[in-house]
């Protein structure tokens, strides 16, 4: 609330804000005081349109919240390709009450956090898609700030912390910018094969070699998953 005592009847004032809250955007408007002489009143306007009112008959000035944008897309380290669930959450450093968690990339490999205000957070992949090794490094540190003198949003990547994801910039604008998330590598999956004649005897290279015609059986151990068998019928 804010109130201007003492002003003269039959003045004319001119109203416009210097400082504003935080994670609000300046209010640029000049606003038009004028002080009735008859009845010690003062209206205030805005391109010559009077200004709303509370239920308590005072003037309502607004401000726009700041609403940043953070926009990544998760990719496969080698070739690029989109990757589609993986598990980020994003926590702040200058706010103890925010987090924003279990947010999932989409098919495209997109992942989003809209309508976050000024502050730095942290980035932490928490859950890598399906096959694929979580990173050894798995946060980044945004910094998210508002330019008064521009009106516009600025955003940095912290790279102080050897604890980074490895990210590259993609073309997203300055009031949305977008992240390109590309550590993530295949899971290594060892396979080993094993063929066993139908009494279960495994057996080795030299007899392979004199297989003729014979109901062999095979069976396919895949680590780290379950072991599947079938049969085949050599003819």
């Amino acid at each position: 609330k804010l109130e201007f005592r003492g002003l003269v009847p039959g003045a004319t004032y001119y109203l416009k804000e210097t400082i504003f809250p935080d994670n609000y955007k300046k209010n640029a408007n000049k606003y038009v005081v004028t002080v009735d002489g008859n009845n010690n009143t003062a209206t205030i306007k805005l391109n010559g349109v009077e200004l709303d009112k509370n239920s308590n008959g005072e003037y309502l000035v607004e401000n726009e919240p700041i609403s940043a944008n953070l926009i990544f897309k998760k990719v496969d380290a080698q070739t690029n390709e989109p990757l589609g669930g993986a598990t980020f959450t994003l926590t702040s450093t200058t706010d103890a009450n925010f987090s924003w968690t279990s947010v999932s990339t989409t098919e495209n490999g997109i992942v989003s956090f809209n309508g976050i205000g000024v502050g730095t957070y942290i980035l932490e992949e928490t859950v890598p898609p399906i096959g694929y090794e979580k990173p050894t490094n798995n946060t980044l540190t945004i910094e998210v700030s508002y330019d008064t003198t521009t009106d516009s949003l600025k955003y940095e990547i912290v790279e102080s912390n050897s604890n980074c994801l490895e990210y590259a910039p993609l073309d997203g604008g300055s009031e949305n910018p977008k992240y390109q998330i590309k550590n993530t590598k295949k899971i290594a999956v060892t396979i080993e094969k094993e063929w066993k004649n139908i009494d279960g005897g495994i057996l080795e290279d030299d007899e392979l070699e004199k297989l003729d015609v014979e109901r062999i059986q095979v069976q396919l151990y895949r680590k780290p998953e379950t072991e599947t068998s079938f049969d085949v019928e050599n003819s």
